[in-house]
Parts: C-alpha cells; structure tokens; sequence
C-alpha cells in the first residue's frame, strides 16, 4: 500500500530467532545470505548489493533485506525452511530507499544464467557457451542482461515469461524498528 508519494508497505519474512537477536541493534542488519565467496549465491548477492548502491541514495549499503509490496501467505510453504520459526515483519519504508523488481528474472541472476527476452536469444546464449567450450558465466554480456530484472512492466500476453504480469519483490538497505508496523510469528510449513 502506497503512503502518499513518499513511502511504501513492505513484509518481509525473517526467522524468529534471528529477528529476535537483531532487535537488540534497534535494526535488521543482514550478514551475507551466503556460506562465503565460494557459493554460488555470493555472486549474485553482491551484484544486488551494487545496485542498492547505484540506484538507493545514502549508501554504501549492505547486503539487501528481502521484501513484498503485497503480504505473503503464511499458510504457503517456502517462506522458511520447513519446521523453522519465523516472523513476518509489516514495516513502512521510504519509497526512495526501496528498490522493486522481478522474483522471476531474479532466478536467473542467482543461477547466474542471462535474462533472456525470448527462445532465440536464450538459444543464442546457449551456442555461445557451446562454442566457446566454457560457461560463459558471470561474462560481462550475461552480466548485461541483468538489469532486465528491474523492468517490470512487460506486457501480461508476454508468451517468454510464461505468467501474466511479473512477480514483484523488493530490496531495502536498512529496516529501523521505528518502521515496523507489525510482526507475526509462524511456523514454516
């Protein structure tokens, strides 16, 4: 829900016990989401990282909290590994410190594969790494294709994407308590 031009609803999920530990900071900080530079993921996470400081005023920042412009169902799965106590964080951000784009697309920076606009450029990504003998990853124009995942105004008849408008989730910097509207405990199923 918009607030005027100058803030957003956000929820976020977050496990209970580390929701907990980080109230004592008056802040969510996030560590790396990732076991070290080695993972697959810190790649991605760090790619995401400079675009917070591209894109967000007022950095450097850290890694991003992971957020929704639309409240996630606890009674789904996948929020939390299953068996996991967790939190879902209602919290009021500032629009310009907030930065949307495609859960989707965003699938394909963590398996540091291209976002491809249709068969034939996937195709044409694929002869590349074929050709050449070695994953063209993370290789710049891979990279290039990247920013694809803040577009978030493809036309729903888009047959490549597969649904009929983007998922949208969203990255902040920082979550001050002071933000927090609400917060829900749950069990991840």
């Amino acid at each position: 829900m918009l607030l005027g031009d100058s803030s957003v609803n956000l929820w976020t999920i977050q496990n209970a016990v580390y929701w907990r530990r980080q109230q004592c900071n008056g802040q969510l900080v996030v560590d790396p989401p990732f076991e070290g530079p080695d993972d697959p993921w810190a790649y991605a996470y760090e790619w995401m990282r400079q675009q917070m400081n591209r894109r967000i005023p007022g950095g450097p920042h850290g890694y991003p909290i992971w957020a929704w412009p639309t409240k996630p169902d606890l009674r789904e799965a996948g929020h939390l590994p299953k068996g996991a106590p967790g939190v879902r964080v209602e919290f009021i951000a500032p629009s310009r410190e907030v930065l949307f784009s495609d859960f989707d697309s965003w699938h394909s920076i963590l398996c540091l594969q291209p976002i491809t606009l249709n068969e034939e450029e996937s195709n044409e990504f694929d002869l590349d790494v074929e050709i050449s003998g070695v994953a063209a990853i993370p290789h710049p124009r891979v990279r290039a294709t990247w920013d694809r995942v803040f577009e978030l105004d493809v036309p729903a008849s888009d047959p490549w994407r597969g649904l009929e408008s983007p998922r949208v989730q969203a990255v902040v910097p920082r979550l001050h308590l002071s933000q927090v509207v609400r917060v829900d405990s749950f069990v991840a199923r």
